[in-house]
């Protein structure tokens, strides 16, 4: 029989969620089951249903982001059940287990990544807290210096130029320069990344690394929900990025992406801001493909 379950969600490296203990059967392993146990392929199965292959293997993995919604998911796993002769209300409630299961999961994930972060930033603090506590001593003990009078030297007072003298000294202060363009007219990756952003600490930024050379860089201006597939089944991202971070991934594209909140991120593909407006639904969620 062939196998057309995909392999589990991973997140971060060091982050892999545990696997669901052995008794804990879903409702798409109930349907994979019954359907090998009659001899049906996934085709025959699809076209009896009217639905496409991949919504079939979807159902059987329990990957219920890749349907059209929640209502369609249950849908279909009710019609699949009967077409099985399974009983439906019975798939039903292991599909809605799963799915709190998995949101639980998500929110553990949002609480490990919050931890995180703020374990990494603690040490910043305790130097900003002690750095501030030398400055007030220090601005306490000069302020308590006698003041100098009687008159200024001349000496002291800076001569103005009659040339526009101190013009060089005030061409120092200028604003930093634009972000760099490549040759193509691309931006710069470099100029996107934390270390290159003022005001950005360096903890903000991840780097996922697949096999490939295609570039994907994902910078959070608010907290967001993504999630990342790649061309092989093990190449999978879903993680919680919260506001300023920037996720940087390097494979071989095709890339899957779903944003839950697609307005609160900004996408560079191989060096080019992506334009995602046409992409964005009611909900203002979006979901494509980018390297096809």
């Amino acid at each position: 029989m062939h196998n057309d379950q995909e392999n589990p969600e991973t997140g971060f490296e060091g982050d892999a969620e545990p696997e669901e203990p052995a008794e804990k059967v879903t409702a798409g392993q109930l349907l994979r089951e019954a359907r090998e146990t009659r001899l049906l392929s996934i085709q025959e199965v699809a076209e009896e249903l009217h639905l496409t292959r991949h919504y079939i293997q979807a159902l059987e993995a329990d990957q219920h982001d890749k349907l059209p919604g929640e209502v369609f998911a249950r849908g279909y796993t009710r019609s699949y059940a009967r077409l099985l002769d399974l009983d439906p209300e019975h798939l039903l409630k292991l599909h809605d287990r799963f799915g709190e299961r998995r949101l639980a999961r998500k929110e553990e994930a949002i609480k490990r990544h919050a931890r995180r972060r703020m374990d990494k930033n603690r040490p910043w603090i305790m130097v900003s807290g002690v750095a501030f506590i030398a400055l007030a001593v220090a601005l306490w003990f000069f302020s308590g210096q006698p003041e100098q009078t009687g008159p200024v030297p001349e000496s002291a007072v800076p001569a103005a130029g009659i040339d526009g003298a101190g013009d060089e000294n005030d061409a120092s202060l200028g604003l930093p320069d634009a972000p760099a363009l490549n040759a193509d007219g691309g931006i710069n990756e470099t100029a996107i990344l934390p270390e290159s952003l003022p005001g950005r600490p360096r903890d903000s930024r991840f780097d996922v690394n697949w096999s490939g050379d295609d570039s994907l860089i994902i910078v959070a201006l608010s907290d967001s929900w993504i999630e990342i597939e790649g061309q092989d089944a093990s190449h999978r991202f879903h993680e919680q990025v919260l506001d300023g971070s920037v996720l940087h991934l390097t494979g071989d594209a095709p890339f899957s992406l779903l944003l839950e909140d697609a307005r609160a991120v900004e996408l560079h593909f191989n060096g080019r801001l992506i334009d995602i407006s046409n992409n964005v639904r009611d909900d203002n969620s979006a979901r494509l493909t980018l390297g096809l």
